[in-house]
């Protein structure tokens, strides 16, 4: 997509954002805001694997529907009033033939940092789904290792100033960070990591004034300082091989964890990993002779640390660890995870009280992800 297809596409967002934000719709939309942005990056050669030519320049455009929070719970307060939302996302990587364009939707949650007078500093993580055109295929597009299938996850942050040009229209200038990748689930998958300035316009039907925000009053001290929690995990990948089996990889994980706020916990533990594509890899390419031994070099062990930041029933995850044996294929000694919990409702317990959980994580090691995951556990 030529550069000026992009910035018709953005233009004609932006009319659409300006002629839908009548104010015969004002009341409707009180809380709401809405905003178009512009992005230009270029990708980043995280991996020696990718075989293509790196494009000059990749650009974007997103359009952006968020609500803003006012009180009517606890941690909305807690969490300085966030912003919840959804973006509609189209990006250009630079080569059409190779990389195709993307057409992602990602929800997302936009934390205000600074707010003085007009001017203002937010902070957005989100992550979603998108859809690419051209992804790798041995016969058509064999360069293409970064992207394997048509749908994959994306993962995008963003740190923005602002300033109120009047009561109902903002500008923003930033930065923003998008990962795209499918977790593994079809080879190849080193991933497109896109670094981008930003600016944007943005506007408010019926802003919230301060006397529509509730305050609680109440503390955010943890009531109990020190707990334990348990988890289970199961991903899939597949064999690195494009179109292989797709095999499963068990984690376990058991730790301690220190809350520093009703809404931050910080975690420590040790992490366990079994990946059965290694094993199979090891017996097959005859590393190991012994299915025994292959089954020790498919198992990792880990030490990690992790800081856990909750609004309300959800959490988001980020999760730092490093292995402790010198297992089979372990791209690099140090993971990173990110994740999104949802928490149940406390149940008791004879002796104690502990609350459900379940998540969804990927892993990653210096950029390029290794595996999503589901799973489920118990903190106490």
């Amino acid at each position: 997509m030529p550069s000026n297809t992009i910035i018709y596409t953005f233009s004609i967002l932006l009319a659409s954002l300006l002629i839908t934000s009548s104010p015969l719709e004002a009341q409707a939309l009180k809380g709401w805001s809405f905003d178009a942005s512009y992005h230009q990056g270029r990708i980043i050669r995280h991996s020696p694997k990718i075989l293509f030519d790196i494009p000059d320049y990749s650009n974007g455009v997103i359009l952006n529907a968020r609500f803003q929070t006012y009180g009517n719970k606890t941690w909305h307060e807690w969490q300085h009033f966030p912003e919840v939302g959804l973006a509609l996302q189209f990006y250009n990587p630079g080569d059409r033939d190779i990389l195709g364009y993307i057409v992602g939707i990602v929800p997302h949650l936009n934390l205000h940092l600074v707010r003085r007078n007009r001017f203002f500093t937010n902070f957005q993580v989100g992550s979603g789904m998108a859809l690419i055109d051209r992804f790798y295929d041995p016969l058509t597009n064999p360069t293409n290792t970064a992207i394997g299938s048509a749908i994959n996850n994306m993962t995008v942050f963003r740190l923005e100033a602002g300033w109120d040009i009047s009561t109902h229209w903002s500008i923003q200038l930033g930065g923003s960070f998008t990962h795209i990748s499918n977790a593994a689930a079809a080879s190849p998958n080193l991933g497109i990591n896109i670094p981008a300035w930003s600016l944007a316009l943005g506007y408010r039907p019926a802003p919230l004034s301060k006397e529509d925000y509730s305050y609680h009053g109440l503390s955010k001290k943890p009531d109990q300082r020190w707990g334990l929690f348990a988890e289970f995990d199961l991903g899939f990948r597949e064999n690195n091989i494009p179109g292989g089996a797709k095999l499963p990889v068990y984690q376990g994980f058991l730790g301690s964890r220190f809350s520093l706020s009703k809404t931050n916990d910080l975690q420590f533990g040790l992490g366990y990993e079994y990946h059965r594509a290694v094993f199979e890899f090891a017996l097959q390419a005859f590393t190991f002779f012994d299915p025994a031994e292959a089954h020790k070099g498919a198992t990792r062990y880990m030490f990690y640390i992790a800081d856990e930041f909750r609004f309300g029933k959800v959490g988001i995850y980020l999760f730092t660890g490093i292995y402790l044996n010198k297992a089979l294929a372990i791209p690099s000694p140090i993971a990173n995870r990110l994740g999104i919990r949802y928490y149940f409702d406390p149940v008791g317990f004879p002796f104690l009280k502990g609350q459900l959980y379940a998540g969804v994580y990927l892993k990653t090691h210096r950029g390029v992800a290794e595996y999503a995951a589901l799973g489920g556990g118990i903190r106490f």
